[in-house]
């Protein structure tokens, strides 16, 4: 059995991506930011939530950018696509830095402020997970829920859980989002590796399979098309050369990363 791909999207500093038989006949959707009612300029703008919705989450102007971006890409990948029992709709995050530009911030704020100046607009966001939890809320999904950090391939580890999880009967339809908010803290560490903020999504079900079917997940070293890695980094690593490979419509093994930490799934 395999799961098949439903509708995808993907935000990155040069707009969005998004595809499934919902964009249309051509299956595939680009848009740059000037396009989607922002001011043009270099890299993310400041993200607002009628960029990606034409009916926002009213939650959307105070989330931190972890939760905006992970929001964003599910709203683009779930347009148009109906949901008959979400909460049979399992939810799967990956990211390798989390919430780590808020836990700066957060700390920052008790340096200066000691305890009384702890500020609870952040506090409440220095959780890797909560862009689930408001993924959770505004789509109703109450499905089981998970999070998962395997450094560069994060946003790719994500996708191959939810795969095993419709793959196995676990769900009949996953959500899989990867996400990274890249700021001034993660420059200041040395994780021989460097990026940007964006996020990517990928609906899976047990019947529809639109954009491709996808398979036999493998964890280490396998053969097959290795993808090149992407200037998006961190956990995003290999979200656009994946993107790449649906679009051509290749069929056969891909693999992420090397090693023990390299993951590789079927294209059908």
């Amino acid at each position: 059995m395999t799961a098949g791909l439903v509708s995808y999207a993907r935000i990155s500093a040069r707009g969005i991506v998004q595809g499934g038989a919902s964009v249309g006949a051509s299956l595939w959707r680009e848009a740059s930011w000037p396009e989607l009612g922002a001011p043009a300029g270099e890299g993310l703008p400041a993200l607002k939530g009628r960029y990606f919705s034409a009916t926002p989450s009213p939650r959307f102007g105070r989330m931190d950018e972890l939760c905006k971006l992970a929001l964003a890409a599910a709203e683009l990948c779930l347009a148009g696509v109906g949901l008959p029992r979400p909460d049979e709709v399992a939810l799967v995050g990956g990211s390798m830095l989390g919430c780590l530009e808020v836990d700066g911030q957060y700390h920052d704020t008790l340096l200066k402020g000691g305890p009384q100046g702890a500020s609870p607009a952040l506090f409440v966001y220095t959780l890797p997970s909560m862009f689930l939890g408001e993924i959770a809320i505004r789509f109703g999904l109450r499905g089981r829920t998970s999070l998962i950090g395997t450094g560069v391939t994060s946003a790719l580890a994500a996708l191959a859980n939810a795969v095993r999880l419709v793959e196995r009967g676990r769900a009949p339809r996953a959500l899989a989002v990867g996400v990274e908010a890249v700021g001034a803290f993660a420059g200041e560490l040395d994780l021989q590796v460097r990026g940007t903020s964006g996020a990517s999504a990928w609906l899976l079900s047990a019947e529809d399979g639109g954009l491709a079917r996808m398979g036999d997940v493998r964890y280490g070293d396998a053969a097959g098309r290795t993808l090149a890695a992407g200037p998006e980094g961190y956990g995003l690593t290999y979200v656009a050369a994946l993107e790449q490979a649906l679009r051509e419509r290749h069929v056969g093994r891909v693999v992420c990363g090397e090693g023990m930490q390299a993951v590789s799934l079927a294209l059908e």
